[in-house]
């Protein structure tokens, strides 16, 4: 609620007075010797620097007071920027223990459990007999985004730049054999090196001013599918002239500055909570002592902290844009979950063996994504996974939530990187992908093997239970292989769509359903017998044709297949991950005995006896347990009910109910769209690409594509490594040029070209000393002092971290 608004009129200085002195004689003069036009132009120059001068030399200040925190929000101009300042609660950054995800409406999802059972265990909805209709899907928009090309962010990022072993000299002499342009580069001096390291990590922080159009693609695109948009940036500490207002108010030592776009309106600043666009900051979701940071990798590994999201947003970078109108289909639907785009022939290894050394100073995406999958495969069995396209990703917080629970060190151990490739990063977003896609696998091999087969909840496997399993692969396998039966769940998505009042996509073709079991799955052979990793049938056929052939002797524990053994122990963990192929072939039988459509082979039946769970963590299936002061409402929306919520401790949810949550918590679609991507190397490539890109719009051309569609999806990839500011200015003029003639239509939140304010910056408060910077030997301190856990250098300096130091943070708070 609004309570004060004040004015401060700073006084001119001498020179100001002494350049409105000056100015006024000179008109006289032009005055006295009849030189009209002169004198009729000075003044009207000398009403504009009046005008300035106290323009310049006002500040405004309006104090909101809420419900529980005290907010200043003032604005000033410093060095040509407007500078917008506001507070956060004391406490520092928000935490990802509080549960501030901004929940859906009811009908947004399942609103009876009876409904949902139905859908996952048979694939049908009658719309008619059932009455369901979905209404309300909404989703935000987040932007992660800095202008690497202002003085103080290239100032506050050099110091650091000396200090990481990401750009030694030997590294980028290691990365540049058998090149010549850098071969005589780095013949040269030290400083020489500075210009390489330059070429080689300003692309990733250049603004082209793609961010202001990537917005407008939004608004144009999504229309009211989109909430809100939230734009991650960086801050700085406050100057001189900004400490010296504040040195009398208890607010100095809780003010930084925040970067925000320059073509930006700052009267949106004034009410982000209610703004259609809103700013976050890095000091707003960071622990302090891993910033500041230029490291991408990190800020996706803070995703979790942003406050105030719907459940499911869509992440983007600033050079990725909307090319074509779109639905709610396109990202998350009810009835099929997460839409992801995967690249079919791309494929990520897995590794542990991950070198931490000088010979990747470009800090590339690649070992952040093979350390991920390697997280993957330690926890979800050991395979190549496929690369997810760079378009715009899917994301949920509460899952976000759940991945910071099962990998806590990696996770804040990224955070701690301030540039690619000071160590092991995790990518946040392939993780995410993934994860969802594993989670999903979990549940359905948890459900059959552990709550369906072991009917007596005794957690043995009897004869009788295993008999069972032993029947439905010999009916289905016999002494041969396994060949998958036709399914129709690809052929009944867009009715499904329509019935529940969905808007079926016309531009994103559903290529795979997780109704259908695992995508990636080892299902064809290369010509010499061996498995290929990942592939999976994307035709109108669904499933129909997969091969396996699964080792009862090699997959089961040991005593399975022995009707002389009278229990086994329940290890469905061997079946799932010790042989990925394992799982996966016990999978496509499953979802083959089940017909047609749905997955009641895989679930326990509604009288199911009741487990006794070792503890919270063994219910919700991961695979550390959470702390003892953990809330466990905090991994679904706020006011979820029970049968949607796997998590929940609810006596009335059946064993069957809470399966069936599980499984649908993690669906997912794989999709098919027509994206670009277009690296910007050379100024008169680009031009052609962009030109044949914009013509490609043309119905008459699209139509006669595969797909038939216009370009959804759009990427302007800045991989331009050229110091020449003429060929930079050419770059920049044609990008502008491209994305003003797709995107044309000012959003409102825009000012005008003609505004004077160049720029602003948003600040804001939080803890810790203002108007400078903690020296690396004070971090060091400070975290042994504060107990906090750091792998931030241990792993480069060769520090070692005892375990009983360790004090995890998450959201800035410890754990």
């Amino acid at each position: 609620m609004l309570k004060h608004t004040s004015r401060q009129e700073m006084p001119a200085t001498k020179a100001d007075r002494e350049t409105i002195a000056s100015l006024a004689k000179f008109i006289l003069r032009q005055c006295i010797g009849r030189r009209w036009r002169i004198a009729i132009l000075s003044l009207l120059l000398g009403v504009v620097v009046i005008s300035s001068i106290t323009y310049w030399t006002t500040t405004d200040t309006i104090i909101y007071r809420g419900s529980d925190t005290l907010s200043f929000v003032a604005s000033q101009v410093v060095d040509d920027f407007l500078t917008h300042r506001f507070s956060i609660p004391r406490a520092g950054a928000p935490s990802a223990h509080g549960n501030n995800v901004i929940p859906l409406p009811p009908t947004a999802d399942f609103t009876n459990a009876d409904e949902l059972d139905v859908w996952v265990s048979t694939g049908k909805l009658d719309s008619e007999a059932t009455g369901v209709r979905f209404a309300g899907l909404h989703f935000d928009v987040v932007y992660t985004w800095v202008n690497g090309s202002e003085k103080r962010l290239r100032n506050q990022k050099a110091p650091w730049e000396d200090r990481s072993n990401v750009f030694h000299q030997d590294a980028a002499k290691e990365e540049q054999v058998g090149r010549s342009f850098f071969r005589k580069l780095m013949a040269s001096s030290r400083s020489d090196f500075g210009r390489w390291k330059h070429l080689k990590t300003d692309k990733r922080y250049r603004d082209f001013d793609e961010l202001r159009y990537s917005i407008r693609s939004v608004e144009q695109n999504l229309a009211d599918l989109a909430r809100q948009i939230t734009i991650v940036s960086t801050d700085f500490p406050v100057d001189d002239l900004m400490a010296s207002q504040l040195s009398s108010s208890s607010s100095y030592k809780l003010v930084r500055f925040g970067q925000v776009p320059q073509w930006l309106d700052p009267s949106i600043l004034s009410d982000p909570a209610s703004a259609r666009l809103r700013m976050v900051h890095h000091s707003q979701i960071y622990h302090p002592l891993h910033l500041p940071t230029f490291n991408s990798l990190s800020i996706e590994s803070h995703l979790v902290d942003i406050p105030h999201l719907l459940p499911h947003f869509i992440y983007m970078n600033d050079d990725l844009f909307f090319g074509a109108r779109t639905t709610a289909s396109d990202f998350w639907t009810p009835l099929y979950g997460f839409v992801f785009h995967a690249e079919h022939s791309l494929l990520v290894k897995s590794t542990n063996n991950l070198v931490l050394d000088d010979k990747n100073p470009a800090g590339g995406e690649w070992t952040s994504l093979e350390w991920t999958n390697e997280l993957l495969s330690s926890r979800f069995g050991r395979r190549n996974r496929h690369y997810i396209a760079h378009i715009h990703h899917m994301i949920s917080t509460p899952i976000l939530r759940e991945i910071y629970l099962e990998w806590p060190e990696a996770m804040a151990e990224t955070s701690s990187h301030r540039f690619r490739g000071e160590g092991w990063d995790v990518h946040t977003t392939f993780l995410f992908t993934h994860y969802v896609i594993e989670r999903r696998r979990e549940a359905l091999l948890h459900s059959y093997l552990t709550l369906r087969v072991d009917r007596d909840a005794d957690g043995f496997w009897s004869w009788d239970e295993r008999h069972g399993v032993l029947a439905l692969i010999d009916k289905w396998q016999g002494n041969w292989v396994f060949r998958s039966p036709a399914r129709s769940t690809m052929t009944m998505w867009r009715e499904n769509m329509r019935k529940v009042g969905i808007q079926d996509t016309q531009l994103t073709g559903y290529a795979w359903s997780s109704a259908d079991g695992h995508a990636f799955t080892k299902t064809m052979r290369d010509v010499y017998g061996q498995p290929v990793d990942g592939e999976y049938y994307d035709t109108d056929y669904g499933a129909q044709g997969r091969v396996c052939v699964m080792d009862i002797e090699k997959c089961f524990p040991v005593g399975f297949t022995d009707e002389n053994v009278d229990k086994v122990k329940v290890d469905w963990h061997k079946v799932a991950f010790d042989d990925v192929a394992c799982g996966d072939c016990l999978m496509m039988m499953l979802v083959a005995e089940s017909g047609e459509e749905g997955l009641e082979a895989f679930l326990p039946t509604k009288d199911a006896l009741s487990r006794k769970w070792e503890s919270w963590g063994e219910l919700a299936l991961l695979s550390r347990t959470p702390p003892s002061d953990f809330d466990p409402l905090v991994l679904v929306p706020p006011g979820t009910p029970s049968f949607l919520n796997p998590f929940t401790i609810d006596p009335a949810i059946s064993i069957r109910q809470r399966t069936i949550a599980r499984i649908h918590r993690y669906a997912y679609t794989i999709g098919t769209t027509r994206s670009s991507f277009v690296s910007l190397q050379d100024p008169v490539q680009v031009r052609y690409k962009l030109q044949t890109l914009l013509t490609d719009q043309d119905p008459v051309k699209y139509s006669a594509t595969p797909e038939g569609t216009p370009t959804v999806n759009f990427c302007l990839n800045d991989d331009f490594e050229s110091d020449s500011l003429h060929a930079q200015w050419r770059m920049r003029k044609y990008v502008r040029e491209f994305l003003e003639a797709w995107f044309p239509k000012r959003a409102a939140y825009e000012r005008w070209w003609w505004e004077r304010v160049k720029g602003w910056r948003q600040t804001y408060k939080l803890p810790g000393e203002p108007g400078r910077e903690m020296e690396y030997d004070e971090m060091v301190a400070e975290e042994n002092k504060g107990k906090i856990w750091r792998v931030i250098k241990a792993a480069i300096l060769g520090e070692g971290v005892e375990p009983d130091d360790r004090v995890l943070v998450v959201g800035g708070q410890a754990v």
